[in-house]
């Protein structure tokens, strides 16, 4: 699970650079070796109770309007199906550090548990603010920073 911290006290540019930098990220990661992925602007956003929140809400069928309904009612009788396209921007690509490569690395190998990372600004690249060998789920929203946009 990839999550995504970005605190509404944060300032607008971090705010911007995370969230332009999340796609890049993940696909340069590799998008399959995440289950989910959850953003958060309060620390009861990322919390166990919080995670459990958000697979309810996916698992909720969307409102639909009056309208909605009628196309949908209208696609079951006469057998017609619809594709979704989805598109990922590119956004903005910094650099992961080879510190933050080694840590990703020994956390695929199952050597940590959690591993916190942020960009550097200064050095326009992604580099590792935590790695946990152990860490229960109930306190990984504890090993983050509060203040400022995480990965």
């Amino acid at each position: 699970i990839i999550f995504q911290w970005v605190p509404d006290t944060a300032r607008v540019r971090d705010k911007m650079l995370y969230s332009a930098s999340k796609a890049s990220l993940t696909k340069e990661l590799g998008d399959s070796k995440f289950s989910d992925s959850l953003f958060g602007t309060t620390l009861n956003e990322i919390s166990l109770e919080g995670y459990r929140k958000h697979l309810e809400h996916k698992s909720a069928k969307a409102p639909l309007t009056e309208r909605e309904k009628e196309l949908e009612a209208s696609k079951t009788d006469i057998g017609t199906t619809t594709r979704k396209a989805h598109m990922i921007g590119s956004g903005i690509t910094f650099p992961l550090t080879n510190e933050a490569v080694n840590k990703i690395d020994e956390f695929s190998n199952g050597g940590l548990q959690l591993v916190v990372l942020k960009i550097d600004i200064e050095s326009e690249s992604i580099d590792v603010e935590v790695a946990v060998g152990s860490v229960a789920l109930s306190e990984v929203s504890t090993s983050v920073e509060k203040s400022s946009p995480r990965f």
